[in-house]
């Protein structure tokens, strides 16, 4: 890197196209702090204890994100203003950070159900309080399936009101 300071716009489109070891050591020097920031306001929206090492991954997940796909993100940046990247940065960190929280969050959960086939004429359904507060397109199926399930214990085919195909459905 030369002896001139480059500015967070031009150093930003810099590394978008090089390797150099000192550009990116400026870089990750200069952003570090305002995404660590960015990154502990999030957090402390999400948790009452938002520790370094939640701040850290955070940010280190968020230069992955700036380096992925041939650092794309760096690539398309276009300077709008004086240090303009350090607004892009806030929006990319706070993104990223929300996906942190979002994943962890679905992990307690236990994720999404995975459901395999029974047999050749069957399609299996597992109906779970939580997919019905997170899928409010199938509510109404959704609370069908249920009522059906309260009536028996075990398996029961019952047949979707709204498009009328069967279903095999368990009680959770």
């Amino acid at each position: 890197m030369s002896s001139v300071r480059l500015s967070v716009n031009e150093l930003a489109k810099a590394c978008a196209h090089s390797s150099n070891a000192s550009e990116w050591s400026d870089f990750l020097r200069r952003c570090t702090p305002l995404a660590s920031v960015v990154a502990l306001r999030v957090a402390r929206l999400w948790t009452n204890s938002a520790t370094p090492a939640i701040v850290e991954d955070i940010v280190q997940e968020l230069f992955l994100k700036l380096c992925e796909q041939e650092r794309r993100i760096l690539r398309d940046f276009e300077p709008r203003g004086d240090d303009s990247f350090f607004g892009l940065l806030r929006i990319v960190t706070a993104s990223v950070a929300n996906d942190y929280f979002r994943r962890q969050r679905s992990a307690k959960r236990g994720g999404k159900v995975v459901t395999s086939s029974l047999g050749e004429d069957t399609n299996p359904l597992h109906v779970s309080g939580d997919d019905c507060a997170t899928n409010r397109a199938k509510y109404a199926e959704c609370h069908f399936y249920q009522k059906q399930q309260q009536a028996s214990n075990g398996w029961n085919t019952i047949e979707n009101p709204i498009g009328g195909e069967k279903y095999m459905v368990v009680q959770s």
